[in-house]
């Protein structure tokens, strides 16, 4: 799996196939996590895989995979 951050979205590469996931940010001052990211909203590969859906497996490892990603740059996570 690959995993590259944008500005408002995490970038995963799975087999061949990719997500976009939103995300937000912390505000400045909050004292929440440093990213939230709300897996409800993927639910499908994107183009050329976009009538595939994203199972629960693949779901599990995007999950995953960010977590991973965010600990690697010091970022605590959370999901809803």
């Amino acid at each position: 799996m690959i995993v590259d951050f944008g500005a408002s979205e995490i970038i995963l590469q799975l087999g061949g196939r990719r997500v976009c996931v939103p995300y937000a940010a912390r505000p400045e001052g909050d004292g929440g996590p440093d990213v939230v990211v709300n897996l409800d909203d993927v639910t499908h590969w994107q183009a050329p895989h976009a009538a595939e859906d994203i199972s629960l497996d693949d779901l599990q490892k995007i999950a995953d995979w960010i977590e991973r990603a965010c600990d690697k740059r010091g970022l605590d996570v959370a999901f809803e």
